[in-house]
């Protein structure tokens, strides 16, 4: 094996491994002497062996010591051209999950290195531009809010109604004990397809540290020690870097982990709990390709043609990464555990009691049936959701609500009213609960008409089916959320796709629903002081905007907020609570003025962003058009002051 140096000065060396008859352990030693993570086989690169390679191997339990390289090799990876753009580069990575790609010199038709989605990540996340900073904070504060001190809870755990249901609840975070072996820690990894794990403390769940894939091929097969006897506590990352996601901005964890090349970021909280681990390959397939790539995700183009060898490779592998498994409901239930039932006034060991002469078990119902597996769904949902695959998460959220809607139709007549008004109970808080659920996934991965449509189902079932509790409230409570968060959830979807004049109406409506005027005062108040946070974040978006001369985003966000506070003073319920703007812009008038000066004196049709638009698309808009559009900022300006 030897390490070879590229052409190109800011491209890192690179492993090459000569022998593929040579030992994995060999490899393993390699890699630690040269703090690498790949290597190319031959300099033709007609094969690539990674870390993640070598973990699958331990987690079969086989010998590395014994295993020539050759036996894990990934044949014909494929390369990309060492001229492609890094939006390119990391489109490709994100469409086929690829950590590591070959590149080589078309001209002199040479390999010149591998490229990791560190490299290209950090490279991106450099040139980034203002308002895409933006867009990577929110999308991160989305994640951080499904994990630690962020995520708003309730003192009551969602149960549907039914007590024996979601006892199985998934772990919040992927914890390890200390004394767990290498070789279990290994099956995890591979089980659960992630790339790093929390070690825990057994009794406090305290961070003792962190294991990841480099821990198992450096520390490990590289020295030779058995993972069957080796426990993690031994070779695992001691008082790693964390990040304390309260009081801090989510983007400072990323631009943290960029700065020092972390592939692995512990979250904990105030007491040194950890929450999360956060691993650079969901940041950089999910934030930084969400927000860099608008442009060259849809370039099909451009991303196939930078590369140079392995597309039909590329577009298979791409059909398999976004392929959504096929159900069979019928086959999904066949499959099913079977355990028997009993109405709800009588306990399993009275039917066993009552019928102790039968050989089998009573049969289950068919709406027990569909409810298990919308649970064992759930569950799914909630694990692929800890693990930030929000994709995975909605998809399994999707499959639950389809065995509730199965359910439903599995109501026998034959039934008493009361079983049959439980039965349909707990198909009211079970939907709302995973409506809700798969609302979130959607947010997070930008769909916001989808998760508008999933929280108004949320509002309808609560409307319909909280005659048990006293209120509307309480009954969303017993769902496992609040009804402050589903009216701000619904909220900022409607601010997301432009409907400032509906999401304002929120607050006049909440009055309409049967909520206690204490209960409903208490609502509005957190909704505006949510509203107050938005305008805030706004302005200063567009501030920084201003400064980064990205006039056309900054006049968006000023028309947002300037569009929220109209709203906002032609809202009865902000009159009630004698909600007063919160922000003044008058530190911000003159940059506004000297950023927009060119546009105010150009007398040719220039292309301007129409701010005030429902798309903000790119229009032809002449000087008059831009120069009252300047007209009304200013008069934003003044109203913020308290001028008019």
């Amino acid at each position: 094996m030897e390490l070879v140096q590229s052409v190109d000065a800011n491209t890192d060396p690179y492993l090459v491994i000569r022998d593929t008859s040579a030992t994995c352990e060999a490899l393993a030693e390699a890699f630690e002497e040269h703090r690498t993570t790949a290597a190319i086989v031959g300099t033709d690169a007609r094969g690539i062996v990674t870390e993640k390679d070598l973990v699958r191997l331990i987690a079969k339990g086989t010998s590395p010591a014994d295993t020539p390289i050759e036996s894990i090799v990934t044949k014909d990876p494929v390369i990309v051209d060492f001229q492609a753009q890094n939006k390119y580069i990391l489109a490709i990575m994100h469409r086929a999950h690829f950590r590591h790609l070959p590149l080589k010199d078309e001209e002199s038709g040479s390999i010149e290195g591998i490229i990791d989605i560190v490299q290209v990540a950090k490279e991106l996340f450099d040139q980034r531009k203002e308002s895409e900073t933006s867009a990577i904070g929110n999308f991160l504060g989305k994640m951080f809010s499904f994990f630690g001190p962020l995520a708003e809870t309730t003192d009551v755990v969602p149960t549907w109604g039914i007590e024996d249901m979601m006892k199985s609840r998934p772990a919040g975070v992927d914890g390890i004990s200390q004394t767990t072996t290498v070789l279990e820690a290994s099956r995890i990894m591979v089980a659960r397809d992630t790339s790093g794990l929390l070690v825990l403390e057994d009794d406090t769940q305290k961070l003792k540290g962190i294991f990841t894939e480099s821990d198992i091929v450096r520390k490990v097969i590289s020295r030779g020690l058995d993972p069957n006897t080796t426990q993690v506590r031994a070779i695992m990352v001691k008082n790693p870097t964390t990040f304390q996601a309260h009081g801090s901005e989510p983007i400072e964890a990323l631009k943290l982990m960029l700065a020092n090349r972390y592939r692995h970021l512990p979250i904990v909280d105030e007491e040194n709990n950890a929450t999360h681990l956060l691993k650079i390959l969901e940041l950089a397939f999910e934030s930084l390709a969400k927000a860099l790539l608008k442009d060259a995700q849809s370039d099909d183009s451009g991303i196939e043609g930078s590369i140079v060898r392995g597309l039909d490779c590329f577009r298979n592998r791409v059909a398999c990464v976004h392929a959504q498994p096929v159900h069979d409901e019928d086959e999904e239930e066949a499959n099913a555990p079977t355990v028997p039932s009993a109405p709800a006034e009588t306990t399993i060991s009275e039917v066993s009691e009552k019928h102790a002469p039968v050989a089998s078990p009573p049969k289950e119902s068919g709406f027990s049936r569909a409810m298990k597996l919308a649970q064992d769904n759930s569950i799914k949902g909630q694990t692929s959701q800890t693990r930030s695959k929000f994709d995975e998460a909605k998809h399994f959220y999707s499959r639950a609500l389809l065995h509730i809607t199965r359910a439903k139709t599995r109501i026998s007549n034959e039934e008493t009213e009361s079983q049959r008004e439980r039965m349909l109970r707990t198909i009211a808080m079970a939907s709302a609960d995973l409506h809700f659920k798969r609302a979130e996934m959607a947010s997070v991965l930008s769909e916001f008409e989808n998760a508008l449509a999933d929280y108004e189902t949320v509002e309808t079932i609560a409307i319909e089916n909280h005659g048990d509790c006293q209120t509307l409230c309480s009954w969303l409570n017993t769902v496992g959320t609040s009804a402050s968060r589903l009216f701000w959830e619904k909220m900022n979807m409607l601010f997301e796709l432009d409907r400032f004049e509906d999401a304002i109406a929120i607050l006049d409506s909440i009055h309409a629903l049967q909520i206690e005027e204490e209960e409903s005062m208490a609502i509005m108040q957190q909704l505006t002081a949510g509203i107050t946070k938005r305008i805030q974040r706004n302005v200063q978006t567009a501030t920084e905007l201003v400064d980064a001369r990205e006039t056309n985003d900054a006049l968006a966000y000023f028309s947002n907020a300037s569009r929220i506070i109209t709203n906002m003073s032609a809202s009865d319920a902000a009159k009630r609570l004698q909600w007063q703007t919160p922000v003044s812009l008058g530190s911000v008038r003159a940059r506004m003025d000297l950023a927009t000066k060119p546009l105010r004196q150009d007398e040719n049709t220039a292309p301007v962003t129409n701010a005030l638009g429902s798309e903000k698309e790119m229009v032809k808009s002449k000087p008059l058009a831009v120069k009252s559009e300047i007209q009304d900022l200013g008069k934003l300006m003044m109203m913020m002051n308290g001028n008019v």
